[in-house]
């Protein structure tokens, strides 16, 4: 392992140090420098990553990475575990303007960004060929403002994807498989239902409980009466992009769940499957596209065929759980 040398104020005395800050100011300001919390944590063994313009200082301990927000903000930016085993875990992604050290994460891309920062800590580790999967927990969350009240409340980012789109918010980012096979049939039916284009908006509302369904056509009102003959998904994707409306999803989420009957995917556990510290994709990229922009993070994929390779979990092959269903002319990946 790499020695960190520790800089005391014996720096200042360095022939070279000396000469060029003969200036007592500038002397004082090198010192300040190497007081400060930040360069105390690189010291003992942190280190920085930049991603997007944005510089983030995190803590090594041992096989756990932590990176908390930098004052005057508070909060856990990320942990990061990398197993004994053959995983890397992702314990836990926040989000604080102050995770950057160089200026405020925004809050529209924040997440994003420090996503792409988490990759470029694990694909630099120096045993990064020997882990097999990424592994997380989507327990994600989303701040809607309530044009009802004005307050701002936390809402479950995962079903109001799942419900809206047929796929959760992280689905959208890399190829994923949940990490319990018995779990794969269930996701794999429910994303059919809430896919069904037959299944409108109407009906849903419908098959919702009365005093829901009333809420929710008080709330929502179309110039356009057509568009309750939409299937009930493009609905629910118009009120989701549709911020001040996002609220309806924290109101009536178990409603919405109950009647489309389909399972909660809040806290559901995903593996991304890696190989020679690449994400393992398809053999073209083209047949398990999220959408028509990709996905997110695919400059981190190695686009070769998932069936090939064999997953952690009970070294079952990849190619026996249901990866592709195309769907109005999209790939949606498993």
């Amino acid at each position: 392992m790499r020695k960190t040398r520790k800089f005391t104020k014996s720096i200042l005395d360095h022939p070279y140090i000396k000469k060029e800050t003969s200036n007592i100011i500038v002397r004082n300001r090198i010192k300040g420098i190497y007081s400060t919390p930040q360069w105390q944590i690189i010291q003992s063994g942190g280190a920085v990553v930049e991603s997007h313009g944005y510089t983030f200082l995190y803590n090594k301990n041992n096989s756990i990475y932590t990176c908390v927000a930098n004052k005057p903000y508070t909060g856990l930016c990320f942990k990061i575990e990398f197993n004994k085993e053959d995983r890397i875990i992702l314990l836990d992604i926040g989000y604080s303007p102050g995770c950057s050290i160089n200026k405020e994460l925004p809050k529209s891309s924040g997440t994003l960004v420090m996503l792409h920062a988490i990759l470029n800590i694990i694909f630099t580790h120096r045993d990064i060929n020997r882990y097999t999967s990424i592994q997380l927990s989507d327990t994600s969350t989303i701040p809607c403002k309530s044009f009802i009240d004005n307050r701002v409340y936390m809402t479950d980012l995962a079903n109001m994807y799942f419900l809206s789109t047929g796929c959760t918010w992280y689905n959208t980012l890399s190829p994923m498989f949940l990490l319990h096979k018995s779990e794969e049939k269930t996701y794999l039916n429910d994303k059919l239902t809430i896919l069904n284009t037959e299944y409108s908006w109407k009906q849903l509302l419908q098959e919702l409980p009365s005093d829901s369904s009333d809420t929710i056509k008080s709330m929502i009102q179309f110039e356009n009466t057509n568009r309750e003959n939409e299937p009930a998904y493009h609905i629910l994707n118009t009120i989701k992009d549709a911020k001040q409306h996002c609220i309806i999803f924290k109101l009536f989420m178990d409603d919405l769940l109950k009647t489309f009957k389909v399972s909660s995917m809040k806290g559901k556990v995903w593996c991304i499957p890696l190989r020679k510290g690449r994400i393992i994709g398809c053999k073209e990229i083209n047949d398990c596209i999220h959408d028509e922009k990709g996905w997110l993070l695919s400059e981190y994929i190695d686009w070769v065929p998932m069936n090939e390779y064999v997953s952690i979990k009970d070294k079952i092959q990849i190619n026996d759980i249901p990866h592709t269903i195309r769907v109005n002319k999209l790939n949606y990946i498993y």
